[in-house]
């Protein structure tokens, strides 16, 4: 025999005494945590019998929060601006219950927590960054809340260890993330209990060893941990801001006492762990260290059994930790490249191993490398100093994304889609190879006998029965989630019945696998259309609960869908610049109407209201239109033909708003657009055709220097606030702009030219709104048809996070609308159902769609309360009693004088009103500098709700023309103040001018880029030539006025930057005026 063989004979001898030592030891500590186990079961019946003659606990919760007589408080949270919450209704029964460690776990039953907090108060000169957080009991729909969820679409698929299982006897149940919000599914019965309360995107969670208590916790601004009932679907403790940047993962002890949070690394890349013992009313943390620095931290896992020790894990670092003696210390084994079969191998995830004193890794590479118990001469080792005991291969070529134990088993998850079950010395017992639903992110078992979870530590005869039964491989079932956007749930018998279709799995949740980018909703049919970056078209009925349809388009990325209103086409827009059209019964692809007009991505697609025309806008700033031609001579399904018109550029800038109308008093479509570039363009869709092309007929400018945001086209008189002696429009256009406005136009046609008839205030909640959507009031009388109302609602979403709804007319008052967080980052879609009962919201990269019930009857109570001006004053600094609208008062009561002549000596008539010539000056008086184009905004408005002057009627080419003069006949118009008041609060600018607007201001004048210097001369000649033109003595008025003293233009520096331009002349000292 060779010197080769003998030493890999002796090496192999070696190793066998070496496992065979490990495993003796490996018997003794299961042996030792299973006598263990024994005891909390006798102590937990005796204390359960006892429990049962003594009343509940009455305990005051430490962080509930302290509420006054009109069960309100302020919230401070939010950068020191007030909310007005509604309170919590809290029911402080508490429970003491005895877990399977005969120690005692305070379970608060919470009736109500945090109950649909919605907005319905706006604030002037601040957008709200925030909104208010609504988190609803589960078991009872908030009957105070306009928009309450009802349904999530989607889930998190991209976080690892994201699903838990639920299951046991008699709970068919499982837990899942969903943007910011956890859901427990019944999936027998289609049921979700929805888990609110993070703003944020939730980021990790944990269950229970009993499967009883759920933790959830978020990274970003205002984060938390959130224990939850798993029963009730109720949270129990809230930890707030735990850490400043958020949480990067966490785990619960095995007792349930403990909760150890990993935090995100901050700027300077330091982590920070926190030990939190939950059920006691600590404030803080228990204790908190920093993570050695070097290698960020991904996972945090607790042990099965010891509830002091945990680990946690980095690409390139593994730690195990133990809580002892009021600290946290940690051990870190050394790990060598050549360790690993591929240098650039990383760790994914760790677990402990049930019943020993192991631990398994999974890697980036698909090995497993196994840890074990140092080892030491002279000492015994502790339980956290471990080291690389063997590293072996289970997924070859893939990565394993998820790893964890069941019995006497190592579970595996990898990228290549398979499960696999290892035993102790990682050989491969049952493989599940068969789902074909994408790369593993999740594995979780159905509960365990008694009181045990799937991942700790068993009795002989547990372990006797899983490991072998019959010879037979055996665990419970198990549910897996997958990259690619699915729950399944397999058998753990089709392994060892070699049943393939049972390998398969259930499907039990279906999603998208990329970034929704739109919906649509059939017209008369409860089907909601969903898709995005993956392709793929999924049909939900919303009602039933149920996936009707998925249409796969490979190769191509959704960027909008419409369905037209006979509900027989479905038309798909992609962002490559092709527009297919699908059957919408069927939902099969009408191959002879496929185009690609365009090649920029398709960003919205528009039906006209008879379904003949389909309009599209584009990345390119085109607008482009398809005409319905009907062929009799050809019969059956794609007979008919949808012909592209043409595709006009029309804007500068990015289209906001696409949208079809028709001619006044009759049936005739029309359709406009409006872009980033102010401009509001009609097309002439008769005099359009396949030889010339698409028409434009008018261009109109709607804004000075507003950016559009969202446009509405709408004939319902009750859209915007009427006056007595106004006449009604039935025909008028809404935008929405950056300035948080809503402003509404009369619709051009003919010789009438556009006109601003009413500016009023958006919601400021969450940024400026970029859709405007009227919900239908449809009503049911004795089983008749629909009867169609005029709508009584608007729903409104913001660029992020936001979305809420606005009752009509508009009116800006402040406790007419409401708005709440419905995503953790951006909406990319909003759609109303036909019947008027829900509002669908896509939130892009987060892969869900929510589903809200509409409620407008809180809402419609405030806007039947006639308060007057008090809405509106609140919105003004420091409210009825602040200094700012005592100033308003006196500018008020100012005005009456200076309009009856300053110098007189006759008596004074003070009427409690002023005329409108006054109103330029008194409203620039009190800091809203409006130049004319927003000056006249307001007159026209004020003689609309005069009924003095129809705008509609005085835009002919010839009332423009003796608009311009002067007239005699024209009566006098006086505004009294409540009137002066609402007109100063819709029309004022939100934030107020800054100085960082006078530097905008001076770039775009023509400032040097470095120095910031311009030129006096250059300065004033552009005021003099461009914009709104002033002349020579206006401008030396101006800086008369200004300075205090008389001085001219010449008399002024050669040259200044807009800093010394903001101080020395506009007065600027804070930054604001």
């Amino acid at each position: 025999m060779s010197e080769l063989e003998n030493q890999e004979e002796d090496q192999s001898v070696a190793e066998n005494e070496y496992e065979e030592q490990r495993n003796e030891e490996s018997d003794q500590v299961m042996q030792q945590e299973n006598d263990q186990m024994e005891e909390p079961e006798h102590e937990e019946t005796s204390h359960n019998s006892s429990f049962e003659s003594t009343d509940k606990k009455q305990i005051e919760e430490y962080d509930t929060p302290n509420v006054d007589d009109e069960n309100t408080y302020t919230n401070e949270r939010h950068n020191g601006r007030s909310f007005d919450y509604k309170e919590a209704n809290f029911n402080n029964n508490l429970e003491e219950e005895s877990n399977f460690d005969g120690l005692k776990v305070v379970e608060e039953e919470y009736s109500e927590l945090n109950e649909s907090k919605n907005v319905n108060e706006s604030t002037n000169r601040t957008s709200l960054d925030e909104t208010t957080i609504r988190s609803p009991s589960a078991e009872t729909k908030d009957e105070d809340s306009a928009l309450d969820l009802h349904w999530v679409f989607g889930m998190n698929k991209d976080t690892l260890g994201g699903m838990h299982n639920l299951c046991d006897e008699t709970r068919k149940e499982v837990f899942y993330i969903a943007g910011n919000v956890g859901i427990i599914y019944k999936y027998e019965t289609k049921e979700q209990i929805l888990l609110q309360g993070h703003t944020n995107m939730i980021t990790c969670s944990s269950v229970s060893t009993d499967k009883k208590w759920i933790v959830t916790a978020d990274s970003g601004k205002e984060n938390m941990i959130v224990v939850w009932d798993s029963i009730k679907g109720i949270p129990v403790k809230t930890i707030f801001d735990p850490h400043p940047i958020g949480i990067q993962s966490l785990d619960i002890s095995s007792d349930s006492l403990y909760i150890y949070s990993l935090s995100k690394p901050n700027s300077e890349g330091e982590q920070h762990i926190s030990l939190w013992e939950w059920t006691e009313a600590n404030e803080g943390a228990l204790v908190t260290v920093t993570v050695p620095s070097g290698d960020p931290q991904t996972l945090l896992r607790c042990h099965n059994s010891n509830p002091k020790v945990f680990l946690t894990n980095g690409p390139k670092s593994i730690l195990f930790w133990e809580y002892e003696d009021g600290a946290l210390e940690f051990f870190s084994p050394t790990v060598t490249k050549s360790d690993f079969g591929s240098a650039s191998s990383e760790f994914v995830q760790t677990t402990f191993v049930a019943g020993t004193t192991m631990a398994a890794s999974g890697t980036t590479d698909g090995e497993i490398v196994l840890w074990e118990r140092k080892i030491y001469p002279d000492r015994e080792s502790k339980e956290i100093e471990k080291e690389a005991m063997k590293f072996v291969k289970i997924h070859p070529g893939f990565s394993v994304n998820f790893i964890t134990c069941i019995g006497s088993y190592i579970v595996t998850g990898g990228s290549d889609g398979f499960v696999k079950f290892l035993d102790h010395k990682l050989r491969l017992e049952a493989w599940f190879e068969e789902f074909d639903l994408g790369p593993i992110t999740s594995i979780s078992f159905d509960k365990n006998r008694g009181k045990q979870r799937p991942d700790m530590a068993m009795t002989e005869e547990d372990l006797e029965n899983m490991v072998r039964k019959n010879d037979e491989f055996y665990c419970p079932d198990f549910i897996i989630q997958t990259r690619s956007g699915f729950l399944a749930k397999a058998s753990s018998s089709s392994f060892s019945d070699y049943d393939v279709e049972g390998m398969k799995g259930r499907i039990l949740v279906i999603s998208q696998n990329e970034s929704i980018q739109t919906l649509a909703v059939h017209p008369s049919k409860p089907y909601l259309a969903i898709s995005g970056m993956s392709g793929n078209v999924h049909i939900w009925d919303y009602q039933l609960k149920d996936v009707l349809k998925v249409m796969v388009m490979k190769g191509l990325c959704v960027s909008s869908l419409a369905f037209d209103n006979k509900g027989e086409y479905l038309a798909v827009g992609c962002m490559n610049g092709h527009v297919k059209f699908f059957d919408a019964v069927l939902f099969t692809e009408i191959p002879s109407l496929a185009y690609r007009p365009s090649k920029a991505c398709i960003q919205s697609l528009k039906f006209s209201h008879d379904s003949l025309f389909l309009a599209f806008s584009d990345s390119d700033n085109c607008v482009g239109v398809f005409k319905f031609m009907p062929n009799p001579q050809k019969k059956g399904a794609g007979k008919d033909e949808w012909i592209y018109i043409g595709r006009f550029k029309s804007h500068k800038k990015a289209i906001t708003g696409l949208e079809f109308g028709v001619e006044p008093y009759g049936d005739i479509p029309r359709l406009m657009s409006v872009s980033e570039d102010r401009r509001l363009i009609e097309y002439d869709l008769e005099n359009s055709s396949i030889q010339g092309g698409l028409k434009v007929k008018t261009i109109h400018r709607v804004s000075q220097d507003a950016i559009p945001t969202a446009f509405l086209w709408t004939k319902d008189e009750n859209v915007i606030e009427t006056y007595p002696n106004e006449k009604k429009y039935f025909d008028g256009l809404l935008f929405a702009n950056d300035q948080y406005k809503i402003m509404s136009f009369i619709t051009p046609f003919g010789n009438r030219d556009t006109r601003c008839n009413r500016t009023i205030l958006s919601p400021t909640y969450g940024g400026p709104l970029n859709r405007l959507l009227l919900v239908p009031n449809i009503h049911y009388k004795d089983g008749s048809l629909p009867e169609y109302q005029a709508p009584r609602l608007l729903a409104y979403s913001t660029f992020e996070k936001v979305i809420g709804l606005i009752a009509l007319p508009l009116d800006g008052n402040p406790k007419h609308h409401m708005g709440l967080i419905a995503h953790s980052g951006e909406i990319t879609s909003c759609v109303v159902s036909p019947d008027g009962k829900y509002l669908f919201t896509a939130g892009g990269s987060d892969c869900i769609v929510n589903q809200w019930e509409i409620n407008g009857t809180p809402l419609f109570k405030n806007k039947e309360i006639d308060e007057g001006i008090e809405p509106y004053v609140s919105l003004i600094e420091g409210g009825a009693q602040g200094e700012f609208f005592q100033e308003v008062q006196q500018y008020f009561y100012y005005a009456q004088i200076r309009s009856q002549g300053e110098i007189t000596t006759s008596e004074r008539k003070i009427t409690g009103s002023v005329p409108i010539n006054q109103v330029p000056d008194l409203v620039r008086s009190l800091g809203f500098y409006a130049t004319q184009w927003e000056i006249q905004n307001m007159i026209n408005e004020l003689r609309v709700i005069k009924g003095v002057a129809d705008p509609s009627e005085t835009n002919s080419s010839v009332d423009k023309k003796r608009s311009s003069l002067p007239s005699k006949k024209e009566p006098e118009i006086f505004i009294d103040f409540n009137t002066f008041v609402k007109i100063y609060v819709n029309h004022r600018p939100v934030f107020g001018i800054q100085r960082k607007d006078i530097e905008e201001a001076f770039q775009k004048l023509g400032s040097e880029p470095i120095t910031g210097f311009i030129n006096k001369s250059d300065l004033f000649q552009k005021l003099k030539t461009m914009g709104e033109i002033m002349t020579e003595n206006e401008l030396n008025d101006c800086l008369s006025k200004l300075l205090k003293e008389v001085v001219t233009i010449s008399a002024l520096e050669e040259r200044f930057t807009s800093v010394e331009f903001a101080e020395k002349l506009l007065g600027f000292t804070d930054g604001n005026v």
